[in-house]
């Protein structure tokens, strides 16, 4: 076979160049110098495929071959003790010399005719086609990669086809193994030139690992007008397969064909590839028809896996135009809508008329049957007061058309119903929030918010469009002294007839000025206690007042005086004589807010006396003869001083006592004769004193 030069055209190979493509990329993350070697195993023998990973390292095996070297490693599922080494090629592998490439080439044409160019032609150029400047840059780009572009499709058509891998030097079938032994396979060149770093290959397996293989998944088709859209999971048997024959059946599956002439091959392989899916457009088909589709994963051993689970599709024609109302007319209280459809190939199964208030709506459809295009005149008996008409076609795979909406509107002098329910709250910021019952009817259009201040003033309105929803947000200011505001509220329908106004909604707003401050207008201070007078608050909304006092940093209330009580003066008697105290007065409304007086200072007058008078108490015990005084302990009296008097005699200092000293028993008294007694009590540390009250004693 005389091979000079080879043109292999870049729209069908053009992606399959790289070595990113190949066997030894794709199975095994490899780093240069490696041989990259996979396996499949049956039960009576081993198939090997290998690659190196440079073109270096292929150049020279093809000269200097491959050796293999088989390790038994394990026997009926136990390690030997010691691994015999055989070395399987006595001879080392090369490529076929190149006129044994004839036979190669006759039973696979394509892949043998490029491997052969790759390893013994006297150019290799790839060219892409057209004539274009890209093809011009991509064939010297070539050109100056020959030896590039040689070891990529060497290795890329062993991929495709396992008889040329074995031509290639890249493949070998292990016929004498055994199905209860399992091996490690050593793959290496038998010489390696000065300069150059090359390693050695390593696969272990066995008939133990025969597996069948597996069906390709997720099979999916997409209906176009004259092709469907094929694809499947590639990425989850990418370790398995590397080419695929998707075929198609239009007898229902009876007979399959492929729908290329060459198996299919990924493109985007490698890095650039991040879709798990192949997809296949297959053209030509003709609509109406259904087809079958299956797919089958080819391996780089020349196996064809078993097909996928079929799918079925069925081709129609695209629906592109649209259905046309013509016109409506309204007669007696009913529409009658005129419509066709125009010439088009797609296969409408039915037509439907559909009615909506509004066209951005839901639309519900007026035909209790299939409309049909005979059916040009549609009558609606019950009409809205507006309404919003399109035909709608349908085909038979569920493509569906509409007509554009076509308005008909009824005359209306009907106006809504007042809205009811109104209700609503003012939060601390002024913001209003109104809520009222949605009114029912069919042509509502929306509703219109009045607002006043008075309920005798005129409402205005604080919508500046309707609101379509049965809530509105307001605003209004709390710096007023007006206490409440007043809403009320229009519904209007689609003729913008309004209802009447709603019943008032008055809402108070929320109290945010404090009541006007009390003050005081007259403080007197005496020995009975301090006399306070002031005037209320003037507010309207005032609900009491307290009146407050303190001796140092904490107020305590000493008169809470609701606002139906008019007390307007009140006498501190609870004072503490010489005690200096402020005194306030607090106006609460009822909001919470308060107005506070400016602060007075008054103290109750201290004579310099001692409030002893209550403290003497007398007991007779006759059995004793005796009188018993006692009397209590009062803070700071260090000295006491006891005065008695008999009958009308004027009162003796009688005894004197300590502070601490509490009681004393008074003997030697005679009968029937009337005493008097009563008590000094004496602080010499600020020099107060006082009396106690006289108690009279009838011994």
């Amino acid at each position: 076979m005389r091979v000079k030069r080879i043109l292999v055209i870049a729209g069908v190979a053009v992606g399959l160049m790289m070595p990113e493509c190949l066997l030894a990329q794709k199975k095994s993350a490899s780093q240069p110098g490696q041989i990259a070697v996979m396996a499949r195993a049956s039960q009576d023998s081993i198939m090997l495929r290998w690659a190196p990973v440079n073109y270096q390292l292929w150049k020279h095996a093809n000269q200097y071959g491959y050796i293999i070297t088989r390790y038994t490693v394990m026997r009926d599922n136990h390690l030997l003790p010691v691994q015999t080494a055989q070395v399987m090629t006595p001879q080392p592998i090369r490529p076929l010399p190149l006129p044994a490439w004839e036979a190669v080439a006759q039973k696979s044409e394509k892949w043998g005719s490029i491997a052969a160019q790759a390893l013994y032609g006297e150019k290799f150029e790839v060219t892409a086609g057209g004539g274009n400047s890209k093809g011009d840059v991509m064939a010297m780009y070539n050109q100056s990669q020959e030896q590039e572009s040689r070891y990529g499709f060497a290795l890329f058509s062993a991929d495709q086809s396992y008889d040329v891998a074995k031509a290639a030097g890249l493949g070998w079938v292990d016929h004498t193994t055994k199905a209860n032994e399992k091996y490690l396979y050593r793959i290496y060149m038998a010489v390696i030139p000065v300069g150059i770093k090359a390693d050695t290959g390593f696969i272990y397996t066995g008939a133990a690992d025969a597996q069948a293989l597996p069906a390709p998944r997720e099979l999916k088709v997409e209906s176009l007008e004259t092709g469907a859209m094929i694809s499947w999971n590639k990425k989850i048997f990418d370790h398995i397969y590397n080419a695929w024959l998707l075929e198609r059946s239009s007898d229902n599956g009876k007979t399959f064909t492929s729908v290329s002439k060459e198996p299919l091959i990924n493109t985007q392989e490698g890095l650039t590839d991040k879709t798990n899916s192949f997809y296949r457009l297959d053209t030509g088909l003709i609509p109406e028809k259904t087809y079958i589709y299956r797919v089958k994963g080819l391996t780089a051993f020349g196996e064809t896996g078993p097909a996928s689970d079929t799918i079925m599709v069925t081709l129609y024609h695209r629906l592109e135009v649209n259905p046309v109302i013509l016109e409506t007319e309204m007669r007696n209280g009913q529409v009658y809508i005129r419509w066709r459809m125009p010439l088009n190939k797609a296969k409408i199964v039915r037509y439907d008329m559909e009615r909506s208030m509004s066209p951005n709506k839901k639309y519900t459809v007026l035909n209790k049957s299939p409309l049909q295009e005979k059916d040009s005149i549609f009558v609606d008996p019950s009409p809205l007061n507006s309404n919003y008409y399109r035909v709608k076609a349908t085909t038979k795979d569920g493509q569906v058309m509409h007509s554009f909406p076509h308005f008909v509107q009824q005359e209306d002098s009907i106006p809504p119903v007042a809205p009811v329910g109104a209700k609503g709250m003012i939060d601390k910021k002024g913001v209003v929030y109104l809520s009222w019952d949605e009114n029912k009817e069919p042509d509502l259009f929306g509703y219109r918010v009045f607002r006043a201040n008075s309920p005798k003033e005129e409402f205005v309105q604080v919508t500046r469009k309707a609101t379509e929803t049965n809530s509105f947000i307001d605003t209004i200011t709390l710096k007023t002294l007006t206490k409440n505001v007043y809403y009320r509220i229009v519904a209007l329908d689609k003729h913008y007839n309004p209802s009447e106004y709603s019943e008032i909604l008055v809402l108070k707003r929320p109290d945010i000025i404090p009541p006007v401050s009390p003050f005081f207008t007259n403080v007197n201070a005496s020995t009975e206690g301090v006399s306070l007078e002031w005037t209320p608050s003037g507010s309207e909304d005032v609900e009491c007042h307290e009146l407050m006092r303190t001796k140092d940093s904490v107020w305590e209330t000493v008169r809470y005086i609701p606002i139906t009580d008019s007390t307007h003066n009140y006498v501190d008697s609870t004072a503490i004589p010489g005690m200096k105290y402020m005194y306030q007065i607090i106006a609460t409304d009822d909001s919470g807010l308060q107005g506070i007086s400016k602060t007075v200072s008054a103290g109750r007058i201290d004579m310099g006396r001692l409030d002893v008078s209550k403290s003497l108490k007398v007991v007779i015990d006759r059995d004793a003869k005796q009188v018993k005084l006692s009397w209590q302990h009062k803070p700071g009296v260090d000295r006491i001083w006891m005065y008695r008097a008999v009958g009308d005699a004027p009162y003796k200092l009688y005894q004197t006592f300590t502070g601490a000293e509490s009681s004393f028993a008074d003997s030697g008294l005679l009968i029937n004769t009337i005493y008097r007694y009563k008590l000094k009590m004496i602080n010499t540390g600020n020099g107060k004193n006082g009396f106690t009250e006289e108690v009279i004693v009838n011994y």
